[in-house]
Parts: structure tokens; C-alpha cells; sequence
């Protein structure tokens, strides 16, 4: 009797073994056959971000339509951005870069078909701002992107891709960009490098009489002859001139306006020589102060003049900037001995 009923255990537990490897195989098969196919999952890759960074480095024309107007971008022989409509001007870097990181940081939630509902619904049929951005090197990268309705609830909007056949419901934007203006897009700045890519800075009375001299060697900045200085001295002083921001841009020039021009920066006041640590090398004529300017309406306050080699139009500045010119060999502490070995 044990025998049978040990038997028969054994059996039993043969064909649970048998039953399970069955189980086993018949859902991995299961699994495989309904296993969505490699090139589907690539295809809905694209849906997880409006663009790659790939693609907005290679973008250096954008075009943006807004509740203030029309603004088109591009990207001049300098590698700087220029606004190119309404007006030729130079544009602010900082504008564009927020711009690229905005667009690439979107973080989508949900995805909705691109039906004649859901644009009317999400206000894509009147969208409030778009934006166009378009490679000149590659053809075939193009991209118009339409921005709908904001939901301040739960902070989130709706946008759009031409390329693309569905609606995005993303987070809001992490900047507002549909209230930008013309102010907005112009960069008022002169200098266009950054103080910590600067390689020498020499300043000049005239264009031949050097009053200040200063070089970076090895991190450690130095006058002439060879002599280093304090480095926090420097860079303040740096970090304070290549921000200075104009009060006009003089982008549109009278006869009468271009011939005083030519007089005040042919023989400068001060000339400034300026190379960045790639070799590039940009000059500056700097006028002395004037009273007022024929064909332009200034506020009352004297001001100067900056022409810059890398770019169209000359700046205007008022008088309070003028101080940094003053600046010689002699403005800076020379570093003490035992530091130069810390």
C-alpha cells in the first residue's frame, strides 16, 4: 500500500513538473508574439522629446511670432546671433540661449491626436506665439513649433510640431517667451566675450599710447615687463567693463550723423585690443565725450561712443561708464613673492 501511494505521489508531482515547463513556454511564446516590434519602438521614441540636442545645436535661424510682433534670428559669420527683422541688430546671446534650452527642456505629459477638435479645444488653431527654427547647412531641418493654451491650475500648456502628427500636452515653459519684444531680443552689450575666455586685454590712450597691458599665463595674469598681479583685481575689473550696456544702438545713420561719427572714432579717445583665449581678436574705438549727436534724440547727460571691429553699428554710452578707461599698469597690486608658490 505505501508503495502505490508513493507512486502515485511521485506521478503526480512528474506531470505538475511537466505542467509548469508547459506554462513556462506557452507565455514566453505569448510574450514574444505580442512583443511590440523594434523599428515601433523607435518610431515612438520621437514622441518623448520635442527636439533632441542634436538638433538644436545644428538649428541658426529662428523666427518667432508673438503677441508683439515678428522676430527673426540668425546666426552671422562671427558665430553671434544678429536679429535680422524688424531691424539689423545684434542679439542678445543670453536671449537666444534661454530660448534653445527652453525649447529643449520641455517635459511632455500626455499625447493627443492632431484632429480639428483638439486644435480648436487647445487653442492651436489661433495659437499665441510660434516658433520656426531652420538650419542653413542642412536643408532638411526645419521645425515649426505652435503654442496653445496655458492651464494655470496645473501649470501645463499645449503645443505642436508641424513634422509631427500629434498634440503635446507638456509642462508650461520654464520661461515666458510670448511677451518678448524688440528690447528683448537686442543685446546691449558691446563686448561680446565672456571675462574668463579673455587671453590679453591691452588699453590704449589713442591708438598708439599703451596705459594698461595685461596677459594670462598659465591662469596667472600679468603686466608688463612681466610682472604678475592681484588676479581678483583683474577679473573684477574685467568682469565690470564687458558689462557695460549701451543706452542706443546706431544702426540707422544719417549723412550728417556718419561724418561726426568718422571724426570722433578715426582718432579715438582710447583703443582697446582684446584676444580670447581661440586666437580671436577684437578692437574697439572709443570716443571722447560728447554733448549730443546730429539726427539722434538723447536724454539730457553727456555720453560716448564704442566701434567695435565685430560688430555693425556703433554704441552709444553714457558718461558714468567712461571711469574703466582710466585704468593703468599701476592700478594693479603686483602679487606678493610668497604666493606665487601657493
Amino acid at each position: 500500500m505505501g508503495l502505490r501511494i508513493q507512486a502515485k505521489k511521485s506521478t503526480l508531482s512528474n506531470w505538475l513538473m511537466i505542467f509548469f515547463l508547459f506554462a513556462l513556454a506557452l507565455s514566453a511564446g505569448i510574450s514574444e508574439f505580442f512583443q511590440a516590434p523594434k523599428t515601433l519602438n523607435q518610431e515612438l521614441e520621437q514622441y518623448h522629446f520635442l527636439f533632441t540636442k542634436d538638433q538644436i545645436v545644428k538649428f541658426d535661424k529662428i523666427k518667432i511670432e508673438n503677441r508683439l510682433g515678428e522676430f527673426s534670428l540668425a546666426k552671422n559669420e562671427h558665430g553671434h546671433w544678429d536679429l535680422t527683422e524688424p531691424r539689423l541688430l545684434p542679439a542678445s546671446e543670453e536671449l537666444v540661449t534661454k530660448l534653445t534650452r527652453t525649447l529643449e527642456g520641455v517635459k511632455i505629459r500626455k499625447l493627443f491626436p492632431k484632429d480639428p477638435i483638439n486644435l480648436s479645444n487647445f487653442s492651436l488653431d489661433n495659437p499665441l506665439m510660434k516658433i520656426k527654427l531652420s538650419s542653413s547647412t542642412s536643408g532638411d531641418i526645419e521645425e515649426e513649433v505652435h503654442f496653445g493654451l496655458v492651464n494655470p491650475i496645473d501649470n501645463s500648456t499645449y503645443i505642436f510640431s508641424e513634422s509631427k502628427e500629434v498634440i503635446y500636452h507638456v509642462d508650461a515653459l520654464a520661461n515666458s517667451l510670448e511677451g518678448l519684444g524688440l528690447s528683448d531680443f537686442v543685446d546691449s552689450k558691446v563686448f561680446t566675450m565672456h571675462p574668463g575666455s579673455v587671453s590679453s586685454f591691452e588699453l590704449y590712450r589713442g591708438r598708439s599710447s599703451l596705459q594698461l597691458s595685461l596677459s594670462k599665463e598659465k591662469n596667472q595674469w600679468m603686466i608688463k615687463p612681466e610682472k604678475p598681479v592681484q588676479p581678483e583685481e583683474v577679473n573684477s575689473y574685467l568682469n565690470e567693463l564687458l558689462e557695460i550696456r549701451s543706452a542706443l544702438i546706431l544702426d540707422r545713420l544719417t549723412d550728417k550723423l556718419s561724418e561726426t561719427l568718422d571724426k570722433l572714432l578715426t582718432t579715438p579717445f582710447y583703443f582697446i585690443k582684446v584676444t580670447t583665449a581661440d586666437g580671436t581678436e577684437v578692437t574697439y574705438e572709443i570716443s571722447t565725450i560728447v554733448n549730443s549727436l546730429p539726427d539722434v534724440k538723447l536724454d539730457k547727460g553727456q555720453i560716448y561712443i564704442i566701434r567695435a571691429s565685430n560688430r555693425s553699428h556703433p554704441y552709444v554710452f553714457t558718461k558714468d561708464s567712461f571711469k574703466h578707461y582710466g585704468k593703468r599698469n599701476s592700478s594693479f597690486k603686483s602679487l606678493p613673492f610668497k604666493k606665487l608658490f601657493y
